[in-house]
């Protein structure tokens, strides 16, 4: 067992991306509790309930908000912990065949899209955008 600490990395958020996640989540929050009807409950068992609105609309803000506060990267001596909101994906260190830089919008563990993909096992991959790049990239090189 190697005595290297665990290093924490903070993703890195992109000024659009937290707009977008505010707007879609006061939207939500305005729609449920002003009932507005702009449309965002069309489910008919929330659509005829105040109270099943309220309640869907505080439990996704709240989803939202834990993996936008919440989305971490945690190096250890032998794994990457990928930490967003209540999901957690971990790739063993040995494994990791290569990283490349990539600027993309589709989904992942990532609230920036300056992201790094990272390549391992026989054919997986994994999207991250910690904030502190160049130290990401040397500790997951050196160990």
């Amino acid at each position: 067992m190697s005595n290297q600490q665990s290093l924490r990395f903070a993703s890195k958020k992109s000024k659009w991306l937290s707009v977008f996640l505010v707007l879609v989540m006061g939207v939500v929050l305005i729609d449920a509790i002003g009932g507005l009807e702009w449309g965002v409950f069309m489910i008919p068992c929330l659509s005829n309930s105040y109270i099943a609105k309220v309640i869907f609309a505080v439990v996704i803000s709240a989803l939202v908000g834990w993996i936008y506060f919440g989305t971490r990267y945690i190096i250890d001596h032998e794994e990457l912990k990928i930490v967003y909101g209540p999901f957690r994906k971990r790739v063993p260190l040995d494994q990791i065949r290569r990283v490349e830089e990539v600027k993309d919008i589709l989904q992942a563990p990532a609230l920036s899209f300056d992201r790094l993909e990272i390549h391992y096992g026989t054919a997986e991959s994994i999207k991250v955008s910690p904030k502190n790049k160049s130290l990401f990239l040397k500790e997951i090189g050196s160990r």
